[in-house]
């Protein structure tokens, strides 16, 4: 008798938890992807004034995972402004409970595109994106809740970038792009690992090994710049007007380094 009258009393919070469970599950596979595809473009056209696209929307209940796959946002003329094909963000609920910090096992971005564009009056095409909308001032004894992400990764990234404010128009292709960050924290006195490499069109590549801290802001490791064309650097770094001669050659950096911010 005693223990069926045990088994009667956990039998209802059994079930509840259980009900529960499923009703959250339901709503994670089937009706968040899709108020997510139907709201995500509208906040960031409402937001930035370009129209987005979100091919597929998949939420994962158990663990508790994000992917937006097939994402495009347009210039306002209608051209591409950005893209890319898989972001993906999983949680990690339990260490989040445990560190009492917003704990991501994963963050990674497949095939991000960006076009920037510089136009004859030396504005940008993204210029837009930061005017209006004042944030609301914060004291200096606000501090962010921590984060913390254990891998984050960006893949074959790809930026193109094109200047006419000069008298010949430059356009340069940096693809691809590959950023592998691990232990990335905004915790005080903590390194995260981090790897960098990219490719100019024009020819040149871009490595970079080493660890960051956010807080303290420092960094140290080794970079290495590879047959880039000096050229090329001064079209990106100088103004049209800064430029009265013509500087032919490459730019060769292997090299250790250490630096920080206070």
């Amino acid at each position: 008798m005693e223990i069926r009258h045990i088994v009667s009393k956990i039998k209802k919070p059994f079930f509840i938890v259980g009900g529960l469970l499923v009703i959250y599950a339901m709503v994670g596979v089937f009706i968040l992807p899709a108020v997510l595809k139907s709201k995500i473009p509208e906040i960031i056209q409402k937001e930035t004034g370009r129209k987005a696209l979100i091919s597929n929307v998949q939420v994962q209940p158990f663990p508790l995972s994000l992917s937006l796959r097939g994402v495009e946002i347009e210039e306002h003329n209608g051209q591409p402004f950005a893209a890319f094909d898989d972001f993906y963000i999983k949680l990690g609920f339990f260490q989040s409970i445990k560190q009492l910090a917003l704990v991501f096992d994963e963050v990674s971005l497949k095939k991000p595109f960006v076009h920037i564009a510089k136009q004859k009056n030396g504005t940008f095409n993204f210029q837009d994106l930061f005017k209006a909308k004042a944030d609301d001032k914060k004291g200096e004894d606000d501090q962010a809740f921590p984060v913390n992400i254990a891998k984050l990764s960006l893949s074959e990234g790809k930026l193109v970038w094109k200047d006419a404010s000069f008298p010949k128009p430059v356009i340069e292709e940096i693809h691809p792009i590959n950023i592998d960050i691990e232990n990335f924290t905004t915790h005080a006195d903590k390194q995260a690992r981090l790897g960098l490499s990219l490719a100019l069109k024009s020819g040149g590549h871009l490595d970079w090994k080493g660890t960051v801290s956010m807080k303290p802001l420092s960094s140290e490791g080794h970079i290495k710049f590879d047959k880039v064309t000096l050229e090329t650097i001064l079209a990106l770094a100088l103004p049209a007007d800064a430029m009265p001669f013509n500087l032919k050659g490459y730019e060769i950096l292997d090299a250790d380094y250490k630096a920080s911010y206070t």
